[in-house]
């Protein structure tokens, strides 16, 4: 793990990764994709586990989805930081709380959720 928490110890890294994705040939953005592919129900309560810099709500929340509640999990404090300045301004129209949390060690309910999502995270996981 502490690989791991070295290289996401901020958001660094991650930008760097995903600037390669600018060198795709795909017709629509890995946003899109999963915006037109996630089904969320209107006052659903949603987990991500890594949830990094907030880049995929800062996309799906533009789009004016009727959430309910979203929590945002990651291991890195730093991510976190990250992930609420970026959301902050949707803090007021959706209830975003931020929490650190060990993907290996999810600190939830099973029935909690009505969506979970980790966006290319369980590779990072070595007991999925």
């Amino acid at each position: 793990m502490k690989n791991i928490e070295e290289q996401y110890k901020n958001d660094s890294n991650l930008r760097k990764r995903i600037q390669i994705h600018k060198f795709s040939i795909a017709k629509e953005s890995w946003f899109e994709f999963l915006t037109r592919n996630i089904q969320i129900k209107d006052n659903a309560k949603i987990l991500e586990v890594g949830c990094g810099t907030g880049a995929l709500w800062e996309y799906l929340l533009a789009k004016k989805p009727k959430i309910q509640s979203i929590t945002l999990t990651d291991f890195s404090e730093e991510m976190l930081k990250k992930c609420e300045i970026n959301l902050k301004k949707f803090q007021e129209k959706y209830e975003i709380q931020y929490e650190i949390v060990d993907a290996a060690n999810i600190p939830f309910d099973a029935e909690m959720f009505d969506i979970v999502i980790s966006n290319h995270v369980l590779y990072h996981i070595s007991d999925v």
